[in-house]
């Protein structure tokens, strides 16, 4: 048995994680099963999810079928000829992502850095080059917090982000992974391993602000609507990012966030040569948001 720790959760696998950092388990336990044939989505079909808040099956012709329960206990079944050696990735995100779900927390597609003591979210958004610009803000000194998903807990006064853990090994164990499995589907990043974190990767920081990142005409920062931004961050969530309803709680989640911390959308031009200033109109309107 193996032992790790992710986003405050002690983790004991029966398969090693080199994703995530050691640590004695005890929340969270990753059992695999025999493989079997009749695992993973119907013939045809990439990928077939179905969530609730207890009980997930996630199916994928690549792997074969991850079933979650309760935020407790996760079941790895690989079909005969599934490649193990992408298990590590999807189990570190869609998978946490959803057993996250059902603990209670606000899991959002999106990346996150560091800010003057606060955490600032960058919800996902086709086009947006959102990891061009995590780059361009690490490179300024902010540390990344969050690359894949950002776990949020609603449930104080002021939302706060949960920082994952895994960040260090990420990048690598995604790029291995694209070489050996260009059928997995694993998203491109282009944020790097290095540095990271200045002490933040273990305790949750205050939530200051949601940019819905995409690009335009130029560069700035507009405040949304709350509906709009209820709107941008109900769909850049978990379970509706795959297509799944969330429930209820969910939505009272969404509401929740959007309630307590401003939702901005964050164009740019699209230009390389324009992030730096760009990361300058971000440090620029968060000096404002403090005044």
């Amino acid at each position: 048995m193996f032992y790790y720790s992710a986003y405050n959760l002690k983790i004991s696998s029966q398969i090693e994680l080199p994703l995530l950092p050691s640590a004695v388990g005890g929340d969270v336990d990753i059992l695999v099963l025999p493989r079997e044939p009749r695992a993973g989505p119907p013939p045809g079909m990439r990928k077939a999810f179905h969530l609730t808040p207890r009980l997930a099956t996630l199916d994928y012709a690549v792997l074969g079928t991850l079933r979650v329960q309760e935020g407790r206990r996760v079941t790895v079944i690989l079909h005969p000829d599934a490649c193990a050696s992408a298990l590590p990735y999807y189990l570190a995100t869609e998978v946490m992502a959803v057993l996250l779900y059902q603990r209670g927390l606000l899991v959002l597609e999106a990346c996150a850095v560091a800010i003057d003591g606060g955490a600032v979210v960058f919800l996902a958004s086709p086009g947006g080059s959102k990891s061009d610009l995590i780059a361009t803000l690490r490179q300024a000194g902010y540390p990344l917090l969050a690359e894949e998903i950002a776990v949020i807990d609603t449930r104080r006064e002021l939302p706060v982000l949960i920082p994952s853990s895994s960040l260090l090994t990420l990048d690598c164990e995604r790029s291995r992974h694209e070489e050996r499995s260009p059928d997995a589907g694993l998203p491109q990043s282009s944020t790097g391993v290095k540095d990271f974190v200045n002490g933040h990767a273990a305790m949750p920081l205050p939530l200051r602000v949601v940019y819905h990142f995409r690009t335009g005409i130029d560069n700035t920062i507009n405040y949304i609507p709350p509906q709009a931004g209820l709107a941008a961050v109900t769909y850049c969530s978990y379970p509706p990012c795959l297509l799944q309803p969330g429930g209820i709680d969910h939505l009272h989640q969404c509401g929740r966030l959007v309630g307590r911390v401003p939702v901005c959308e964050l164009i740019w031009h699209q230009n390389s040569d324009d992030l730096p200033k760009l990361v300058e109109v971000v440090a620029g309107h968060m000096a404002a948001l403090r005044r």
